[in-house]
């Protein structure tokens, strides 16, 4: 790894310990309109794990919806820059 990409993993890992990185602010946006649209879910992952004391470095939020999980037509849009996944069927 060259420096530069060391560096700026260094600077990467110290905002996502801040809880001022991208993953965080990315977390926060899911669980307003999570909450604002009265929908059950939970953070999993390692940002669930950060959240028990174990620290590690992720660049994902993991959200465990249940299949009946209804959206109603008022709940506001989700937006984000980077890609989501779903699993399951």
């Amino acid at each position: 790894m060259n420096r530069w990409r060391f560096e700026t993993a260094l600077e990467n890992a110290e905002r996502f310990f801040m809880k001022t990185g991208q993953v965080h602010q990315a977390a926060l946006a899911i669980a307003r309109c999570l909450d604002a649209a009265n929908i059950p879910y939970a953070i999993a992952g390692a940002m669930a794990l950060n959240a028990h004391g174990y620290r590690r470095v992720t660049t994902d939020v993991d959200v465990l919806l249940t299949r009946n999980s209804k959206c109603p037509a008022e709940a506001p849009a989700i937006t984000l820059k980077s890609t989501l996944k779903t699993t399951g069927g």
